[in-house]
C-alpha cells in the first residue's frame, strides 16, 4: 500500500460507513457526483489526492485547470482587430 492512496476500508473510516455499505455505494458516488474512479491496474485503489480534492470541492467532480496564456488576450485582440469578432 503507498500513501498516495486509498483502500475501500479508507475510504469507509473517511466516509463513516462500514466497508460493507461503502461498496455497496461506491458506485453510485462515482456515477452521480463524480467520485474519482479506481487506479487503472490496480485492484480497489484511489488516488488520495484525487479523493482529497473531491472532498475540498464538496463532491463536485474537479475540472482540469489549464495553464494561461500570456499572449493570449493580446493575440485575440488583434485577430478582432483585424477579422472582426466571432
Amino acid at each position: 500500500m503507498h500513501v498516495q492512496t486509498y483502500t475501500i476500508d479508507q475510504l469507509a473510516v473517511l466516509f463513516q460507513r462500514s466497508s460493507a455499505t461503502m461498496r455497496s455505494y461506491i458506485d453510485t458516488l462515482q456515477e452521480k457526483h463524480g467520485f474519482p474512479a479506481k487506479l487503472p491496474c490496480f485492484d480497489n485503489l484511489w488516488s488520495r489526492p484525487a479523493v482529497d480534492r473531491w472532498i475540498e470541492s464538496n463532491g463536485q467532480a474537479a475540472t482540469p485547470q489549464l495553464p494561461v496564456d500570456p499572449w493570449q488576450a493580446e493575440i485575440r485582440s488583434a485577430l478582432t482587430a483585424k477579422y472582426g469578432a466571432a
